[in-house]
């Protein structure tokens, strides 16, 4: 359960950075919920994980269709 709360708070602090302000309220309220589990929490990874799933598609089109890979993956001289 531990590794599962880390995981929780490592996903809400990277959604926060990213923007994906609905991902990070779904992560902020799985880690409050995660301890007690029950049918919201079940509702509530369901929904989380459709967000992620949008996030992550999203973050990958965003990077195939600007060159942000490209200019990530170089280093700065």
């Amino acid at each position: 359960m531990e590794a599962a709360k880390v995981s929780l708070h490592s996903l809400k602090g990277l959604a926060e950075m990213l923007g994906a302000e609905y991902l990070h309220q779904l992560a902020a309220k799985l880690e409050e919920n995660a301890p007690t589990g029950g049918r919201e929490t079940d509702s509530l990874v369901q929904a989380f994980s459709r967000e992620l799933t949008e996030v992550i598609t999203a973050v990958r089109a965003y990077m195939g269709s600007s060159g942000a890979a490209a200019r990530l993956s170089r280093p700065n001289r």
